[in-house]
């Protein structure tokens, strides 16, 4: 049986502000092996209570907090829309931010492992789910 593993990757957004900060000593962001981060910069975390999955989907369910700076952010800012101008329908504003000062909303992934090539529990993981 061959086996492939596939890395969990960062979001796109932690790329960009890694890019961003390069010049910069130290990453922009805390890890658990740095848990400082640059001056300016806000450190987010997520505090996960449950992950679930639904067996006949596949749909990741998460229940989370996300904090900001060590703040457990209460609210996200209502979403403005605004009329496409092609299709004429309404649509979230292109500058519509989640959490003010910050573009996009958060992703999380979610590794686990299901039945596979006859092996009813797998030792590793072997399916991956995103969830925005």
């Amino acid at each position: 049986m061959r086996v492939v593993r596939k890395p969990i990757t960062r979001p796109a957004t932690c790329a960009t502000a890694r890019r961003r900060f390069r010049s910069i000593t130290g990453p922009p962001f805390a890890t658990p092996n740095n848990l400082s981060t640059q001056a300016g910069v806000s450190n987010f975390a997520f505090d996960i209570k449950s992950v679930t999955v639904n067996a006949t989907s596949g749909q990741p369910t998460i229940t989370f907090q996300i904090k900001k700076d060590g703040v457990v952010v209460t609210a996200l800012n209502v979403p403005t829309l605004v009329t496409h101008a092609t299709s004429g329908q309404q649509v979230v504003s292109p500058t519509y931010e989640p959490i003010a000062g910050f573009a996009s909303a958060p992703s999380l992934y979610v590794a686990y492992a299901v039945p596979q090539d006859g092996i009813t529990a797998p030792a590793d993981f072997n399916v991956q789910r995103a969830c925005h």
